[in-house]
């Protein structure tokens, strides 16, 4: 019986496989972006409709951005020194810019992303993801190996207000509203209505949750490591699973970043290349044909509707969508 399990299993990963090429998109074309770094490029975002920001750097060593001026079209890369450690998220409330990274760093501009100026923490965490809360204050997550997380509410001198301290590790934090925010994390999804003050559980688990996107405060996707994605309506208090990355009879997709435009258009990108557009809600994804084998680390919308990602070694695309 076994036996016949096993030949059942195998045939059908082999049907799988077979059908999934002619489930693939072809955009309207790729263009690749010379950024000037062979750095891991973490985060990409545009903080307006000229200027768009991507950053990252070698972990232990340098903290880079690439930068442009005019929507996504021409590229200049900038070194800061002085923070000298990798930056790994990043987040903005109109031209005031926060990108945080190892070892406590917190880097803000106030122009847009021209000038920066850096505050180091007291706290020398793996800062990876921060959002902006109410009252001009931002939320800023950090992780241990996975093996703990810290939540840290910081004020408009940058001074620590408080911290929450978890069992496992935080990968993301996106706040729609000043108040309302949710934390995707190791096997855990978590929602604050206060600014990061209190935080609690969602019944979301079984991955590690990499990333979170909100349309707004009730609209929401999660993605996980090993391919799960969740989806709410209702602000977290029911949740459709869309995929179960648990499933052993399908492809295997290991999941960095979601992205979404509206309520039916998203995608998600990953490991070797991986990235997924679906155009009904998540319920359905088809893959785009390979056009890099390094991993794709995080997306963002040009003005002109296009979709750029960024991830390893300097790479960044320009993606035209049909």
């Amino acid at each position: 019986m076994n036996t016949v399990r096993f030949i059942l299993a195998i045939t059908l990963l082999l049907i799988t496989a077979g059908g999934c090429k002619k489930n693939k998109i072809e955009p309207a074309d790729v263009v690749k972006i010379e950024t000037g770094t062979t750095a891991r490029l973490n985060r990409v975002q545009f903080i307006n409709d000229s200027v768009c920001i991507a950053v990252g750097g070698d972990r232990f060593f340098t903290a880079e951005m690439v930068s442009s001026y005019d929507g996504g079209n021409s590229w200049t890369k900038t070194s800061h020194p002085d923070a000298g450690k990798g930056l790994y998220g990043m987040t903005a409330s109109g031209n005031t810019v926060y990108a945080c990274g190892v070892d406590g760093k917190l880097m803000t501009s106030k122009d847009a992303g021209k000038n920066w100026a850096l505050h180091q923490m007291n706290y020398w965490r793996f800062f990876n993801s921060v959002a902006v809360a109410d009252n001009g204050h931002c939320v800023m997550v950090s992780t241990d190996g996975q093996n703990f997380g810290t939540i840290f509410r910081i004020d408009s001198t940058y001074n620590v207000i408080d911290t929450t301290r978890l069992g496992f590790g935080l990968n993301d934090i996106a706040m729609p509203t000043p108040t309302t925010g949710y934390l995707a994390a190791f096997g855990a999804v978590l929602k604050t209505t206060d600014g990061g003050a209190t935080w609690n559980y969602l019944d979301v688990k079984n991955d590690n949750f990499m990333s979170v996107h909100c349309l707004n405060e009730r609209e929401v996707w999660v993605c996980g490591y090993r391919g799960t994605i969740f989806h709410t309506s209702d602000g977290g208090a029911t949740w459709d699973k869309l995929r179960n990355g648990n499933q052993l009879v399908q492809k295997n997709y290991l999941m960095l970043d979601v992205l979404f435009k509206d309520a039916s258009t998203g995608w998600i990108c990953g490991e070797e290349g991986l990235l997924l557009q679906t155009t009904n809600g998540g319920k359905d994804w088809k893959q785009f044909d390979n056009f890099t084998d390094y991993a794709l680390r995080d997306m963002t919308l040009t003005p002109d509707g296009s979709l750029i990602v960024v991830g390893d070694h300097g790479t960044m695309y320009k993606v035209y969508l049909k």
